[in-house]
């Protein structure tokens, strides 16, 4: 039997603005992002940290903003074998 081995799957999106029947944001509107990852190899990844980068053209609204599927099921950076994670947040808008 071999060793088992973690493999990792992360996606970033941007949500479709649901303001805007194009989908497109414009100067001002709030993005939200998607993060999807997920563990389908046959084990346990671990020391797991995940950073996000934002790019430059958007300004953070400290005064409001979520974030929706939060809780991870890891512990301590372990993230297990199949199990899929979901993250949307906001707070973020296009700047001008």
């Amino acid at each position: 039997m071999g060793e088992q081995e973690p493999i990792l799957n992360i996606t970033k999106t941007i949500v479709p603005n649901p303001l805007n029947p194009s989908g497109l944001y414009g100067p001002g509107d709030e993005v939200t992002f998607r993060v999807d990852f997920s563990n389908i190899g046959s084990g346990a990844a671990t020391n797991v940290r995940l950073r996000d980068l934002f790019p430059i053209a958007l300004d953070h609204n400290i005064v409001g903003g979520s974030m929706v599927g939060i809780i991870p099921p890891y512990t301590n950076g372990v993230y297990f074998n199949g199990v899929n994670t979901v993250i949307e947040y906001s707070g973020f808008t296009l700047a001008p």
